[in-house]
């Protein structure tokens, strides 16, 4: 493979600034200001709203699992990954009000695949945070052993989906009992607020 030091630095020194932190790994104004946009999303009203769409995924797990351990030969079932596949099937309706078809197909969605990756990334990535002279060493040898247009692409490609999939769900303007309604009926007015603060000053957010 051929590559050459100019490029192994730019890897090495690599810092994102294409899209925002995470809001786990967000600094703590960048955390509230999020928080204070989704928390009525999670409110008890809210909650009690969404219920019957958590419902109907619990009653699709019950009787996918009373299928196949009831069919012949079906005496085991992977919990676990069922137990997953309601999880991000609830989670996919409740914010893009659409379903990774997990539960009715019994596999992991692409999407699904990268996030559960990246969670058991997570550790090795705090650790990079402790100590930043492994962050080096480890992205050196994903360098040296992938090459640089191989780095990230299965990141990216998460990105691009997500955002694809908020954006359809942000256009569709219908009001549902889900996360995404509570939370835009709050961020608008508080855009909009702070748009008319930068345009002419009138605007006290305090």
């Amino acid at each position: 493979m051929a590559f050459s030091y100019q490029s192994l630095r730019r890897v090495l020194s690599w810092k994102r600034t294409d899209h925002p932190p995470p809001v786990l790994v967000s600094n703590t104004e960048d955390h509230a200001r999020i928080r204070k946009l989704v928390i009525n999303a999670f409110s008890d009203n809210a909650l009690r709203q969404q219920e019957p769409i958590m419902v109907s995924y619990i009653k699709t797990l019950i009787k996918q699992l009373k299928d196949r351990v009831g069919s012949p030969g079906g005496d085991r079932v992977d919990i676990m990954s069922w137990y997953i596949f309601t999880t991000f099937d609830t989670i996919g309706d409740l914010c893009f009000n659409e379903t990774f078809g997990a539960l009715e197909t019994g596999t992991y969605h692409p999407w699904m695949k990268t996030v559960l990756g990246g969670i058991k990334n997570g550790r090795w990535i705090r650790l990079q945070h402790a100590y930043p002279g492994l962050a080096y060493a480890m992205r050196a040898y994903r360098f040296l052993t992938s090459g640089q247009s191989h780095l990230n692409s299965a990141r990216e490609e998460h990105l691009k989906y997500t955002a694809r999939m908020t954006q359809k769900r942000l256009a569709d303007k219908s009001e549902r009992d889900d996360i995404v309604t509570p939370v835009r009926s709050f961020a608008v007015p508080v855009i909009k607020c702070h748009q008319a603060w930068e345009d002419v000053k009138l605007c006290n957010l305090d």
